[in-house]
């Protein structure tokens, strides 16, 4: 973990909602893993506590996140400007586990909204074959599918209104889709009900599964307990955090409640 000044590189607006930011910080952008996140603190008067920020892409001395304007911290961090510097903690948290997989795999990446960022950077460093599940409500919420296809994804959409892709849910997409192909593994970002539908279709259908929880952080290093979540252990369950333990556990795991 490191505390660091990043300079910002170009904040960009990729539509109404979305920005995708730049930020130089070697330190972290050596050590970033896929599932990790960085904390920032967005220098605004208006937020008191920093924001989580999943890793999007990471490379030579640069990091890359991915945003959506939901409150006063994203706000803030879209008035951003080139050269500007932000003071950002990371890279935080334990990312997915990739071991098992090989080039001869089929893995699903699933997400909904913003859980695209936590996914590009684990679709940019697995070599197989890669099917990228996106859900949105419609179909001006979508960024980015191009990188995704030239990263060499499959990508497939569902949205709620049916104005582009598949009419319904992600999750729905995802079931039709271990009913007609042979899946490996399963990678899921986005809302915890999505999730929840998730880690219950690859339980019936015995594919291993890890989602990452999209869970309110106040300190982001485990201190102060807020993003603790519940993990099934042997007959009982014990607490875990997202920020430290996480944010990605074994869908099968969590207990959603």
């Amino acid at each position: 973990m490191i505390q660091t000044k990043a300079t910002i590189n170009f904040n960009k607006k990729l539509n109404a909602k979305y920005y995708q930011m730049s930020l130089t910080c070697p330190s972290i952008a050596k050590g970033a893993l896929p599932g990790q996140f960085i904390h920032v603190d967005v220098a605004s008067k208006k937020v008191f506590l920093r924001r989580p920020f999943s890793i999007y892409k990471a490379g030579g001395r640069n990091i890359e996140i991915l945003y959506k304007i939901i409150g006063a911290g994203t706000e803030a961090l879209s008035e951003k400007k080139k050269n500007q510097t932000l003071d950002i903690i990371g890279p935080l948290g334990n990312g997915y586990k990739t071991e098992e997989i090989n080039k001869n795999d089929k893995v699903v990446l699933v997400v909904g909204g913003t859980g695209i960022a936590s996914l590009f950077f684990l679709a940019n460093r697995l070599n197989s074959k890669k099917l990228f599940l996106i859900g949105a409500k419609t179909k001006t919420e979508l960024v980015n599918i191009k990188e995704l296809k030239d990263i060499g994804c499959n990508v497939k959409v569902a949205t709620d209104d049916g104005s582009k892709g598949y009419k319904g849910f992600v999750s729905s997409l995802l079931k039709k889709t271990v009913k007609k192909e042979k899946i490996s593994y399963i990678y899921a970002c986005g809302p915890k009900p999505m999730l929840k539908e998730i880690a219950r279709i690859s339980k019936s259908h015995k594919i291993p599964c890890q989602v990452s929880l999209e869970e309110h952080m106040a300190c982001g290093v485990g201190v102060c307990m807020g993003c603790a979540v519940k993990i099934k252990e042997k007959e009982s369950f014990e607490y875990k955090r997202a920020c430290k333990e996480g944010p990605v556990f074994n869908g099968q795991e969590v207990i959603w409640e």
